[in-house]
């Protein structure tokens, strides 16, 4: 009984440690500037209004539930996504959605560009037949600063 208790616990160890650590290969969450948005065919873009007040000009990715938000003129449309698989340097992405021309396979490509040593821009691409979501994001990381030193450490 000692050892059904030992192997169980080790068992239980390893599926936790398991799923803690686990990496997934790709990280997409956050919120993205839309770049170009067509759906069916019909292309849409933000009046010069939104632009300025920065309403409904964007893509959230929320990495949680694998949903991608996205704004189609005044209307907010929610599409959950399954990365498939990767071929090349290319994945296939999955949407479900209630919107028509968000359902089906989509082929995602991401390009990043070094913008200089602390800074790059990533374009993420979703193509299917009709239906294209470009989208992208500039990404700046700031220099590594030193714990400032506290009392009785040097």
């Amino acid at each position: 009984m000692k050892k059904i208790k030992i192997v169980f616990l080790v068992i239980l160890f390893l599926l936790m440690s398991y799923f803690a650590f686990q990496k997934r290969e790709l990280n997409l969450k956050g919120n993205w500037n839309i770049e170009k948005l067509i759906l069916d065919g019909q292309e849409y873009n933000s009046t010069a209004i939104e632009k300025m007040l920065q309403q409904n000009s964007g893509i959230f990715i929320d990495d949680w539930g694998d949903t991608i938000h996205l704004s189609k003129g005044s209307d907010k449309v929610s599409a959950h996504f399954k990365i498939i698989k990767k071929i090349n340097d290319n994945y296939v992405v999955k949407l479900y959605s209630k919107e028509k021309s968000l359902n089906g396979n989509f082929d995602m490509t991401i390009d990043t560009l070094h913008l200089g040593p602390m800074s790059y821009r990533v374009h993420v691409r979703l193509q299917s037949k009709k239906t294209k979501l470009f989208f992208k994001k500039t990404r700046n990381i700031g220099p590594w600063k030193p714990e400032f030193p506290r009392k009785g450490q040097v």
